[in-house]
């Protein structure tokens, strides 16, 4: 009896067959091999057709599903998209709804939904409301039938040709170790409201931008093109891609863009999704208040916020964020918030509220000024930010 027990134990052991995150694309029921601690084991097989969202060649494909006869982006999880054999695969490009049956032999499946021109991007205007007009972001996914998916929205003002704010979902079972990786060098698409002529692309370019104060010299402060809905809460390239459109972008000073609280805010919120794998919806948005002159890019009626903000809403939990958005000068919360909330939320040490990184402030929404946020992201608890190191990225 006990040899046979030592001989099961030795043939689970030992009888791996492969990894199956180590190709891009996977086919058949492979085995994948881990180790929970010290213990090994075998994981049950896949049957069935698998990409990793960061396979190039499906990055002209739109996945897609189907429920009840209407499609929906279908839902990545851990990095991948997974169909069981016999399924249908469903996507779109050029235009026109597709479909390829998931089969053993992955070259035939893989062949099928390779597409030649990609999945088409798309801003429609909708209704208008106390912050502007809505523009559902989204693909038209048949010409034909005009069918259209909203992947994010954003509202703009229209009179101050600014955009006030985005929402989008972050939910973080979808993220994995085969996620897209963050674009570089990608092309905005232009958005502009009615008269204003020209590249918003080049606006952004440093020659082509004004010293807002003296002491601060453009080459040291330029700014940049920031987004609000972030690329990197985007698991799928082409989800991606759909937040590189000027519908998208805010004005934000370099030494807090790239450099500072806000791109450690954009960072260390996704660290905190994926990690508790929460379902989540994501306002942010830039705002001026008037106490404060206003300042433009140059020649043009888009102005720079005073103040960058995001609510971070995950069912009835969240917060509230500020960072001030003008190097060299001062704080001034005092108008936004009754509270700063940061330690409250374990945010404590993790950023560095100085002027060129941008000071940072955490708040209840209850605690914010009437009037300057959406009732739609409203909470009712503060969400603690409870990653240990080991959970913390270096952002």
């Amino acid at each position: 009896m006990l040899i046979l027990i030592f001989m099961v134990l030795v043939l689970t052991d030992n009888s791996v067959i492969a990894n199956s995150h180590s190709n891009r694309s996977i086919g058949s029921g492979q085995y994948s091999r881990t180790k929970r601690g010290s213990i090994p084991y075998v994981s049950v097989p896949f049957h069935g057709c698998r990409i990793t969202l960061d396979d190039e060649d499906f990055r002209k494909a739109l996945i897609l599903e189907k429920v009840n006869g209407k499609y929906f982006f279908k839902k990545p999880k851990k990095g991948l998209f997974e169909w069981r054999y016999g399924e249908q695969i469903f996507f779109s490009c050029d235009r026109k709804t597709k479909s390829a049956e998931c089969v053993q032999s992955t070259d035939i499946w893989k062949s099928k939904i390779e597409c030649e021109i990609s999945a088409y991007l798309e801003t429609k205007e909708s209704v208008s409301e106390m912050f502007g007009t809505n523009y559902d972001i989204g693909f038209e996914i048949d010409q034909i039938k005009k069918d259209f998916l909203p992947l994010y929205s954003v509202r703009y003002d229209k009179q101050e040709c600014s955009t006030t704010y985005s929402v989008h979902a972050l939910n973080g079972a979808y993220f994995g170790p085969g996620d897209a990786k963050r674009l570089e060098k990608q092309a905005f698409s232009n958005f502009a409201c009615k008269g204003h002529t020209g590249e918003i692309d080049n606006l952004y370019k440093k020659d082509n931008q004004n010293n807002f104060l003296p002491e601060m010299d453009k080459d040291k402060y330029p700014l940049h093109r920031g987004h609000l809905t972030p690329d990197q809460d985007m698991p799928v390239y082409l989800w991606k891609r759909s937040t590189y459109t000027f519908a998208n972008i805010v004005p934000i000073f370099n030494t807090i863009n790239s450099e500072g609280n806000w791109h450690k805010l954009e960072c260390l919120t996704k660290a905190l999704v994926t990690a508790r794998k929460m379902e989540c919806t994501i306002f942010t948005g830039g705002l001026n208040v008037p106490e404060l002159p206003k300042h433009f890019l140059t020649g043009t009626k888009i102005s720079i916020p005073h103040w960058l903000w995001k609510v971070v809403k995950c069912g009835n939990a969240g917060f509230v964020a500020f960072v001030r958005n003008l190097p060299k000068e001062e704080d001034g919360l005092v108008n936004l918030c009754k509270t700063d909330q940061l330690k409250v939320i374990g945010f404590e040490g993790l950023y560095t509220s100085t002027a060129d990184h941008g000071f940072i402030h955490f708040c209840k929404y209850t605690d914010v000024k009437s009037g300057l946020l959406p009732s739609a992201a409203r909470f009712t608890t503060l969400l603690k930010y409870d990653l240990v190191n080991s959970e913390i990225p270096t952002c």
